[in-house]
């Protein structure tokens, strides 16, 4: 179990999605994991591209929902995928 899981609700930002990621890969603490829930955005294959460009990333894991959740729906369902300690949720 990490230590806190970074959850990143994402909606048709994947320019912002690639700043965010690799700002949280430059520090220093190891004892995370980062999840990424795309809503259904209309950029949704951006979105994934920008997922794959980190490769197998073993903390990263990415969700695509099949349709919108809106806001609220969808950061409960990033915090119900979390398994850390504690949970920090971050804008794209």
């Amino acid at each position: 179990m990490p230590f806190f899981s970074i959850l990143i609700p994402s909606y048709n930002r994947p320019e912002d999605l690639t700043r965010c990621i690799l700002s949280i890969l430059k520090n220093s603490f190891s004892d995370y994991e980062i999840i990424v829930s795309d809503d259904n955005s209309p950029k949704r294959d951006e979105v994934i591209e920008v997922i794959s460009s980190f490769g197998e990333l073993e903390k990263l894991r990415f969700y695509s929902q099949p349709e919108n959740l809106r806001e609220p729906e969808n950061k409960n369902f990033l915090v119900r995928s979390a398994t850390g300690k504690f949970n920090i949720v971050i804008g794209d």
